[in-house]
């Protein structure tokens, strides 16, 4: 019993080394983009929001891609909006938050549209369908 606890809290500890790690990685990129002026604070945001939802940190990784969102205010497939919406539909998916991200999707399908886009929108969907 001792030696599993002791493997078991082996195991948690490197989780824990791990997820720091690359927290660390996240706040230096940042660091380093803030210092670069050129769309630092949309690349800032976007960066963040990326790793937050990487790290299982859904909440405050939809509220960076908020702040991404209104920071790109042009909707156009070459201003990156759309990949934006796409990920704070996929976000909101792992939140099982299906309706809104089914309207992130159909946001982000209507300004360019792409196949995994329309399987992140069919997905939820489907759940939705499937407990209704």
């Amino acid at each position: 019993m001792k030696l599993r606890q002791t493997i078991n809290l082996i195991l948690i500890i490197k989780f824990i080394l791990k997820q720091n790690k690359q927290l660390r990685r996240v706040k230096i990129k940042i660091q380093k983009l803030k210092e670069n002026k050129e769309g630092s604070a949309l690349s800032t945001h976007s960066y963040f929001s990326n790793n937050l939802s990487k790290l299982k940190k859904y909440q405050e990784a939809i509220k960076c891609y908020e702040k991404a969102i209104s920071i790109n205010p042009k909707e156009s497939a070459w201003s990156n909006k759309d990949k934006l919406i796409n990920n704070s539909g996929a976000t909101l998916h792992k939140l099982k938050n299906y309706k809104d991200a089914v309207q992130c999707q159909d946001q982000a399908l209507s300004i360019y549209t792409k196949s995994i886009r329309l399987k992140r929108k069919g997905t939820p969907l489907l759940i939705q369908f499937q407990y209704s």
